[in-house]
């Protein structure tokens, strides 16, 4: 697994922290785990954090095919914040804030951490780990 989950329980803010390899396949396991969890916790935001990623594959198609998909919390002023400090990690996130931008308006690329949380609001936030399994 590539990922783990966090929570901010103040605020309602789930982080994801990828890690090591991100493949197609890894992030539509990990979409589906989201979409569950969003019906076991009161999730108000997102934190996606691929600073931690050593190799990032998930394909143009991949990301299309989420980008047209129905966003997971239907919520249109969801804020979701990903963490892209890696050129090519940083372009495919805006690849899929243009194609999905009017179902995820809230959606934002970030280059640190800290840039997240001050686009949420939070102030040395203390997260807690979720289990998803």
């Amino acid at each position: 697994m590539s990922y783990v989950f966090d929570f901010h329980l103040a605020s309602g803010i789930l982080r994801t922290r990828f890690r090591d390899q991100v493949t197609d396949e890894e992030f539509r396991d990990y979409y589906n785990v989201v979409r569950d969890l969003a019906g076991k916790i009161p999730i108000k935001g997102a934190i996606l954090d691929y600073s931690g990623v050593a190799s990032y594959e998930i394909t143009s198609a991949v990301i299309r095919e989420f980008a047209a998909s129905k966003p997971t919390v239907n919520n249109p002023q969801f804020p979701i914040l990903v963490i892209a400090a890696r050129p090519h990690i940083f372009g495919a996130s805006r690849m899929f804030q243009i194609l999905s931008n009017e179902s995820r308006p809230g959606l934002r690329i970030v280059k640190t951490e800290e840039e997240a949380f001050t686009a949420l609001g939070l102030h040395d936030p203390q997260f807690q780990p979720i289990d998803h399994t």
